[in-house]
C-alpha cells in the first residue's frame, strides 16, 4: 500500500490550463503518472480541440506515456484513474442512459489507497492549503468538499455519482 507522501502532485495545473485548458483528464493523468501536466501535452491527441478526454482518450495517452495499466471493472482500483458519472435526468435508467448527453456531465480523478488516510483522490478542483492547483485529498473530504462544489454548476444534477470505468496503473518506482 502507498504512503501518502509517495502521491505526486502537479505543480503546473493552473499553467497547463492557461496554456491548452487542461482540466480534469490531462491533470487526474499527470498525477498518477508523476509528471507535470505540461509534458503530457504532446501525448494528448486532439485534447485541444474537443476540451475533454474519453476513456479512449485516456487509454491512449497512458499507451503514449508507456504506462502500465490494466482495466477494472468500473470499481475504483488501489492506483489509477476513475471515470466518474454525474447521476441525473440523462441516467434515469443505467439501461437506457442517453449516452450522448451522459458524457457531458463525468469528471476523471486520480485514486490511491495509502496507509494514512485511506482512499486519495487527486482533483484539479480540490484546494489544498488554501491554494487551487488541485491536489490528493480523502475520498471522504471530496465527497463533502470538492463534489458538491463541482456538481452545484451543472444544471439537473443530482449530486450523486458512479463509476462508468476506471484503470489500475501501476505507479512509477514499484
Amino acid at each position: 500500500m502507498l504512503l501518502y507522501s509517495q502521491l505526486y502532485t502537479p505543480q503546473d495545473v493552473h499553467d497547463a490550463f492557461e496554456a491548452f485548458g487542461a482540466n480534469c483528464g490531462p491533470c487526474a493523468l499527470a498525477a498518477i503518472l508523476q509528471r507535470p501536466v505540461m509534458t503530457l501535452r504532446p501525448l494528448l491527441e486532439g485534447f485541444e480541440r474537443r476540451g475533454y478526454m474519453n476513456p479512449s482518450q485516456l487509454l491512449a495517452a497512458l499507451e503514449a506515456a508507456h504506462a502500465s495499466y490494466r482495466r477494472t471493472p468500473a470499481a475504483m482500483p488501489d492506483y489509477g484513474l476513475a471515470f466518474l458519472q454525474w447521476t441525473g435526468p440523462w441516467c434515469q435508467s443505467r439501461d437506457a442512459m442517453n449516452v450522448r448527453w451522459a458524457y457531458r456531465q463525468t469528471h476523471t480523478v486520480g485514486v490511491a489507497l495509502t496507509a494514512e488516510h485511506g482512499m486519495m483522490f487527486y482533483d484539479c478542483n480540490a484546494k489544498v492549503n488554501h491554494v487551487s492547483q488541485g491536489g490528493w485529498v480523502p475520498q471522504q473530504w471530496w465527497e463533502t468538499e470538492v463534489r458538491p462544489c463541482i456538481t452545484e454548476t451543472i444544471p439537473r444534477a443530482d449530486g450523486a455519482y458512479f463509476i462508468r470505468w476506471a484503470v489500475r496503473v501501476l505507479p512509477y518506482g514499484r
